[in-house]
């Protein structure tokens, strides 16, 4: 017999927390790297398109979280508008160096780029850019 949907449900969500904390030494580096950036007075820099820009709002002013955060919430790339259009412009080549020019980050910096896919240009290329920046 088949387990129940809420069951099978249940079961998804817990192997995916399994595997996601199964990066300890991922997750240690990320955490030094962060409190690395913080204790130079950097900022985290987030973003994310489509439902991922929802990590970037997660971090950014909330009562008891990260101070120094700054989201890009670039509304082109978010659902409230138009998601179809939000979509394509997550596709769109080269609209993360346009989006990024107002951004001035430092070495002092980290940026958090969420992506549920890890195949839409604007992600991919916010990734290329910022491995530029600090390598």
């Amino acid at each position: 017999m088949s387990k129940e949907p809420y069951k099978q449900y249940k079961d998804g969500i817990l192997e995916k927390l399994r595997q996601a904390f199964g990066q300890k030494k991922e997750i240690s580096r990320a955490a030094e790297l962060i409190a690395d950036s913080l204790s130079r007075q950097g900022w985290i820099y987030a973003s994310g398109t489509g439902h991922s820009h929802l990590f970037a709002e997660e971090i950014f002013y909330r009562a008891g979280g990260f101070a120094r955060v700054i989201p890009i919430l670039d509304p082109a790339l978010m659902l409230h508008k138009d998601a179809s259009g939000s979509t394509e412009v997550e596709r769109r080549e080269g609209y993360a160096a346009e989006l990024l020019k107002e951004y001035k980050m430092t070495e002092n910096d980290v940026f958090i780029i969420a992506s549920n896919s890890g195949r839409n240009a604007v992600s991919i290329e916010m990734a290329q850019i910022a491995r530029k920046k600090w390598t």
